[in-house]
């Protein structure tokens, strides 16, 4: 009996730590994102033109397919010409063919880089889809431990 309930919390244990495993990491990239969309906003504007945009069709590792908006503008900062693609600090959300329709080839923009990295830059400052990614590492880290605490509470019981 001591054996198995030490097998279940190992498990449980296993669920709690894949929680945090995940979770974790999933609450880095969403708190530095969400700080340079913030510095975002504080970015220059300056005239650039939209140099390519489409879409493109991806496959996963399962063979799954999805639909990518790809979208490269050129712009200047220093006196040096650049090139960019992200639109926005973080998830691009939404419908891709929409991205791709709001920025057109050949379409001039506004582009905001960041001064101290003129490499940097996106067509809309302040980010998108990092509630989203707040959401998934809280539900991970949360479920992970939840699911590890019922799995042991229903073992020893």
């Amino acid at each position: 009996m001591g054996f198995l309930l030490l097998w279940a919390c190992k498990e449980a244990s296993v669920l709690f730590v894949g929680g945090l495993v995940i979770g974790i990491p999933l609450l880095l990239i969403w708190f530095f994102q969400r700080r340079q969309a913030q510095a975002s906003l504080r970015w220059p504007p300056v005239p650039g033109r939209i140099v390519d945009s489409r879409l493109i069709q991806t496959r996963d590792g399962d063979g799954g397919a999805s639909t990518v908006a790809s979208v490269t503008y050129a712009y200047t900062a220093g006196g040096t010409t650049l090139q960019g693609n992200r639109v926005s600090v973080g998830v691009t959300g939404g419908n891709a063919r929409a991205i791709v329709q709001k920025y057109p080839a050949g379409t001039d923009v506004q582009v905001f880089y960041d001064p101290s990295k003129s490499s940097s830059a996106v067509l809309e400052p302040g980010g998108s889809g990092l509630k989203a990614l707040l959401v998934v590492a809280v539900v991970v880290i949360l479920g992970g431990m939840v699911i590890g605490l019922i799995q042991t509470a229903s073992q020893s019981g």
